[in-house]
C-alpha cells in the first residue's frame, strides 16, 4: 500500500499566536492584520478551540 507523507503534517495544528504572526508579517499594518484574522475566524476557515469555540470576533 502505498502511503502519502505528508498526511501527517496536517495533524499539526497552528495556534492563534502563529496565525496573527503570518498575517502580520504579510501586512506591516496592525489594523489590517486584525480584520483580517477577525474574517477568517468568522468565516470558519480558522477555528477556535477552549472557551472560545465557536465565538465570533469584533474588531473596533
Amino acid at each position: 500500500m502505498k502511503r502519502n507523507g505528508t498526511k501527517s503534517a496536517r495533524n499539526e495544528r497552528l495556534t492563534l499566536g502563529d496565525v496573527i504572526c503570518t498575517v502580520q508579517s504579510l501586512t506591516r499594518n496592525s489594523r489590517l492584520s486584525a480584520w483580517i484574522v477577525a474574517d477568517l475566524i468568522n468565516r470558519g476557515h480558522v477555528r477556535l478551540e477552549g472557551r472560545y469555540h465557536g465565538r465570533r470576533v469584533v474588531v473596533v
